[in-house]
């Protein structure tokens, strides 16, 4: 007789049982990586091999279907447990949505509704990989060889369904940034910094790598970008008139000294720069200033590695004399020619230097008296505000002078100029100061003997 079969339905046809099984249920993807790669229980996978469990009465025959139609399993029979569960290995179809469903069959042959269908997504298409860029700035001699002393920040690109991960070696080791390495991918570049992630970041070679990954955990190819980190300052570096002193009459000085080998060495006037070279592999280097005019100058040499850390020497204070100038140095004093026109500027005063008036830079001649009587000097001529005077010196080779020494001093006694009187005594050797009332500018001087 013919009769309708319900699910988990007995019934008895003239003397035969029929009795039809339990609609299999509770179809779910096996939760391992190997069939649910990316993210477990989303439904998406790269897998095109996966397994499958479910369950059903004990002992019922599983018969798997895609899209409707029965397709072939591992192993090729199918049998539920003694408690109620059972599993496979199912082959699906790539980059698109694979909906599955079972029947379980009964040993009596009789066969159970279709299941609910399970979708699962297969994708095995690689999102492309992110673009990366390096945002923060690049310091030291060159913008393009990332070796420099700013933490590195990035700008990172990629597709909005996927997600980047970062990972970094420090010197060819692998190192643990720590704390979170994937963000989301949007479409537009993002910021990172891997310093924000990890606190801080030591000095050394530096390589980041950075994937994309999909729901499905397909992975692009990595892109790696490298930085040299340097925060440390170079040595500090020394600067010297080459050949020694503090005086010279070349306008155009050269400068000497020691710096951090292949660093960018920076002759300074205060913040101005001046002129530069690089210093060589020993460490030393040697630099020319431009053309200088007759005076006093204050310097420092500024030394730059190539990841932009800086180092400045101290000071340098040196003078340019024009050459055939008098003695600056009451110790160097050159014989006086009077009536020659001499040229000044630039001049010093020295350490407990003494003079009538005046505050400017001062130069030193000698005499040897030929006459016993009173004889008079002066500055007549010249071109600048002159104080004179005339010292007797007990010592020899002196260095400083005493007040108790002074003969004669006179600021203005002619204009600007000056003229002493004081009694001379024949053979005896006397030292005379010129000084600028102000400064150290150029001009002319004459001392007159009359």
């Amino acid at each position: 007789a013919d009769a309708r079969l319900e699910c988990g339905v007995r019934w008895t046809v003239s003397g035969v049982r029929v009795e039809v099984p339990p609609t299999p249920n509770n179809l779910a993807l096996l939760a391992e990586p190997s069939s649910d790669s990316g993210t477990i229980g989303d439904g998406i996978t790269k897998s095109t091999t996966v397994g499958i469990t479910g369950r059903a009465d004990p002992g019922d025959r599983i018969t798997f279907l895609r899209q409707g139609t029965t397709i072939p399993t591992s192993p090729s029979t199918v049998v539920t447990s003694t408690n109620g569960t059972f599993s496979a290995t199912l082959q699906l179809l790539a980059n698109q949505t694979n909906q599955l469903t079972t029947i379980a069959t009964n040993d009596l042959g009789m066969s159970s509704p279709v299941s609910a269908a399970l979708a699962i997504t297969v994708d095995t298409v690689a999102p492309s990989a992110p673009t990366v860029v390096l945002t923060s700035p690049d310091t030291g001699a060159s913008s393009t060889d990332r070796v420099t002393s700013a933490l590195p920040v990035f700008g990172v690109t990629s597709s909005p369904d996927s997600t980047v991960t970062v990972s970094a070696t420090r010197g060819g080791l692998p190192y643990s940034l720590g704390g979170t390495t994937s963000f989301p991918g949007t479409g537009s570049q993002a910021v990172h910094s891997p310093s924000s992630i990890a606190g801080s970041l030591p000095d050394g070679v530096w390589q980041f790598r950075f994937v994309a990954s999909d729901a499905a955990g397909n992975e692009s190819s990595a892109v790696t970008s490298s930085v040299t980190l340097d925060t440390v300052s170079p040595v500090t570096p020394t600067i010297q008139l080459t050949g020694g002193g503090t005086t010279t009459t070349d306008t155009t000085p050269s400068f000497s000294g020691t710096a951090e080998a292949g660093s960018l060495v920076e002759l300074r006037s205060g913040s101005t720069v001046i002129v530069s070279t690089t210093a060589s592999v020993s460490g030393s280097y040697s630099i020319t200033a431009p053309t200088l005019a007759i005076g006093n100058y204050s310097f420092t040499v500024n030394s730059t590695d190539t990841a932009g850390n800086q180092s400045m020497s101290t000071d340098i204070n040196f003078t340019v004399q024009v050459s055939g100038s008098p003695s600056d140095d009451i110790a160097d004093a050159v014989e006086v020619e009077f009536g020659t026109e001499y040229t000044v500027g630039g001049e010093t005063t020295e350490s407990g230097e003494r003079s009538c008036a005046g505050n400017g830079g001062s130069v030193w001649f000698t005499w040897i008296a030929n006459r016993s009587s009173l004889v008079e000097l002066n500055t007549f001529g010249s071109s600048y505000d002159t104080v004179l005077s005339v010292y007797l010196r007990s010592g020899v080779s002196p260095t400083t002078v005493n007040s108790g020494e002074l003969q004669s001093c006179n600021d203005d006694s002619g204009g600007l100029q000056s003229r002493i009187q004081f009694s001379a005594i024949e053979g005896q050797l006397y030292y005379i100061q010129v000084r600028q009332f102000r400064g150290s500018a150029p001009g002319t001087l004459k001392i007159n003997l009359d």
